[in-house]
């Protein structure tokens, strides 16, 4: 990021207005971290590093954002930690179901479509505003985009989910930018 931001610089002669994380599975799960712990969004100069995320299909649907200290969830619990909770946007798909079942505690489920939904149902009882999830039907978790044409026929339809992120990266720019909120959950 801080390499991107450079290039823009020389090539825009200004930093950009805002600078968005996008990642997908494995770095969708990096997303959540970033926001979910507080302080960690931050540069070497203090202030926010990521104005706002857009998470595609975050791995098995964790991390989950709760923090157990003394039999009680501690984390995202003062107004402070919720107004550093930057807009984030989680993009799940609907066709990708876990196959092979991993080791897991107990309270995870073994369908990552559960526990992407219950992640936003835990941030909706936190009373964390600035997150969505929204969820794609007949997509698999590669999205779609890789297959050829001659994929998209007959039996299979894997939505092009590429074609999709166009859309939710202006919801996202204009909930950051403008403060305008975005349709819910």
């Amino acid at each position: 990021t801080d390499v991107a931001r450079a290039l823009l610089v020389k090539r825009l002669g200004r930093p950009p207005v805002h600078t968005y994380m996008y990642g997908h599975s494995a770095g969708a799960r990096i997303g959540h971290s970033i926001n979910y712990t507080p302080g960690l969004n931050v540069g070497r100069d203090g202030k926010r590093f990521f104005d706002g995320l857009l998470l595609d299909d975050p791995a098995a649907g964790t991390w989950y954002p709760v923090v157990m200290k003394g039999g009680k969830d501690v984390l995202l619990t003062s107004a402070a930690d919720k107004a550093a909770f930057v807009p984030q946007i989680d993009v799940a798909h609907q066709m990708y179901n876990n196959i092979w079942p991993p080791a897991h505690p107990d309270w995870l489920s073994s369908s990552y479509l559960e526990n992407k939904r219950n992640n936003a149902r835990i941030l909706r009882e936190k009373g964390v505003a600035n997150y969505r999830m929204y969820e794609v039907r007949g997509t698999s978790h590669s999205g779609g985009e890789s297959l050829p044409d001659s994929m998209q026929r007959g039996d299979l339809q894997n939505i092009d989910v590429s074609k999709a992120m166009d859309r939710f990266i202006d919801i996202l720019d204009a909930w950051v930018d403008k403060g305008a909120i975005p349709p819910p959950t």
